[in-house]
């Protein structure tokens, strides 16, 4: 976007708003304030505070008292007294007014407007997340566990149905290989279950190269976009060592999954979570990269799940990644931000006992600042 359609933007914003006004007017004796809770995506209420503080340039009231991130005082047509505040169950909208029923009429379209306009405000944040991402200073949301989750699923429930599959129907042999009989209906199923853990299974080891690229004090970490386009062959040789004989071979086996397995449709694209924080929203912001596709068809499942299933016993295990996978496998967020290389430089070079003392330690610090009062 460029700079004057900013502005345009910006200008249209404060059109949209022209209703409110920095300094309340004062409640009369009859008013009562009453809240109304805010509803729509929690994510995109985040930037409510973005576009007081930078579009109008209100001012903000920060913590101003406990269970309350921050406050934003206004008056709605020199009428109503309101105030909007992100507190620690969620947002919510304060009104001043004779009756509760017109506070409620007031608050629901003050609630419509704005979620309106933050709505309009994508495209401006977009253009700070491409900035952040460019110098680096992201947060990738560690979405492991998240993944890890269908592919699991998936695989047991594909072995599930073909164990089914060949009790319930005869066996006959076939130059010399036994082959099962089965229904159409079955054999459809079983690939539709098949083919889904193969998706699930390249998605999670899409995510887990980008995570594991923090960790790695080499020139791409400089340079996530750039890192996340590469097709997920070159990201693992990046990231884990195929000079070691072990990572070599199960590269070798998942470029051989790769190669004749997946639908060659699927080699494009990445798919990457990323958050960058916005001062104007006092928050983390997320975004996502690009998208990705994986679809893949093969019978002999056994055996390309033992695969999948070695490599993540591999890094759980070996000297060179399990204090990282146990970093990752523990659902904390990795940080490309500069001054934070030597702490993930640090979290890859220790011990078991270490990281495990560090993530029970990193756990207590994230339960401690979820639970206090702001």
């Amino acid at each position: 976007m460029l700079p004057d359609n900013k502005t345009k933007l910006t200008n249209k914003i404060q059109k949209q708003l022209k209703d409110f006004t920095q300094s309340p007017i004062k409640n009369s004796g009859t008013q009562i304030s009453y809240k109304h809770r805010l509803s729509g995506d929690y994510d995109i209420w985040r930037l409510a505070r973005y576009i007081f503080s930078d579009i109008l340039s209100f001012r903000i009231s920060d913590q101003p008292m406990e269970k309350i991130n921050w406050s934003i005082y206004f008056a709605y047509k020199n009428k109503y007294s309101c105030s909007i505040a992100h507190q620690k169950f969620g947002f919510r909208i304060y009104v001043s007014a004779n009756t509760e029923d017109e506070a409620m009429r007031v608050a629901e379209s003050l609630e419509g407007l704005l979620y309106k306009v933050l709505l309009a405000t994508l495209p401006l944040v977009e253009e700070y997340a491409k900035e952040a991402l460019l110098k680096g200073e992201i947060i990738v949301e560690n979405k492991f566990n998240e993944l890890f989750k269908p592919y699991d699923y998936f695989q047991k429930i594909t072995l599930h149905k073909r164990k089914i599959a060949e009790k319930s129907h005869p066996k006959i042999k076939k130059f010399g290989n036994v082959t099962t009989v089965t229904s159409n209906k079955a054999i459809y199923e079983i690939k539709y279950y098949e083919t889904a853990s193969y998706f699930s299974f390249f998605s999670m080891l899409e995510h887990l190269c980008v995570l594991f690229l923090a960790f790695r004090d080499i020139p791409e970490r400089e340079n996530v976009e750039r890192f996340s386009n590469l097709k997920w062959s070159e990201k693992f040789k990046k990231v884990f060592d195929i000079n070691e004989p072990e990572f070599k071979d199960i590269y070798d086996k998942l470029i051989g999954l790769a190669k004749y397995k997946r639908n060659p449709s699927a080699h494009g694209g990445t798919y990457t979570v990323f958050s960058f924080y916005l001062e104007g929203a006092r928050h983390k912001i997320s975004c996502t990269l690009n998208d990705k596709s994986v679809s893949v068809r093969w019978s002999n499942q056994e055996d390309n799940f033992s695969v999948m299933k070695s490599f993540l016993k591999l890094i759980s295990k070996h000297t060179s990644t399990q204090s990282i996978f146990a970093y990752i496998n523990a659902g904390l967020n990795v940080s490309f931000s500069k001054n934070e290389n030597t702490r993930n430089d640090m979290i890859s070079r220790m011990s078991s006992q270490e990281i495990k003392e560090y993530i029970e330690y990193m756990i207590r610090m994230y339960d401690d600042m979820a639970n206090m009062d702001w």
